[in-house]
């Protein structure tokens, strides 16, 4: 009996994945400016939802390492969700000092929208300097 109970579960977990997004952070683009020892980081991240259920509003997480250091952790928005199979744009600028540079995307940390999918929801810039 236990067996059959353990099966139903899975298969019920499964039958709703089917109904979920699944966002993907697909694209980030960054550009690096700035004159001296400041530097400007502008970039725009595209998200993906690759499944056939909406996301309503969500939010990115951001974060800033300089020199392989823990810099800055910031909410990126998406107030207005992303359509099943659709892409969003989201944009940010951030001002620092001279250093070699990385940003990091989590998508689901502290989503509250549940995903069918959440190992896919990661990116990484590599690093970039930025001039000084």
């Amino acid at each position: 009996m236990l067996l059959t109970m353990v099966m139903m579960v899975l298969m019920v977990g499964e039958v709703d994945a089917q109904g979920l997004p699944d966002l993907i952070p697909t694209k980030l683009k960054i550009d690096v400016g700035g004159a001296g020892a400041a530097c400007d980081i502008a970039f725009r991240l595209t998200v993906k939802n690759k499944a056939d259920a909406d996301a309503g509003a969500y939010v990115v997480d951001v974060t800033v390492y300089r020199d392989d250091v823990e810099l800055l952790v910031f909410p990126l928005p998406a107030p207005d969700g992303t359509a099943a199979h659709a892409k969003t744009s989201l944009t940010s600028e951030i001002g620092y000092t001279s250093g070699l540079y990385r940003i990091e995307i989590d998508v689901d940390r502290f989503n509250p929208i549940p995903e069918s999918d959440v190992t896919n929801n990661h990116l990484s810039s590599g690093s970039f300097a930025c001039p000084g």
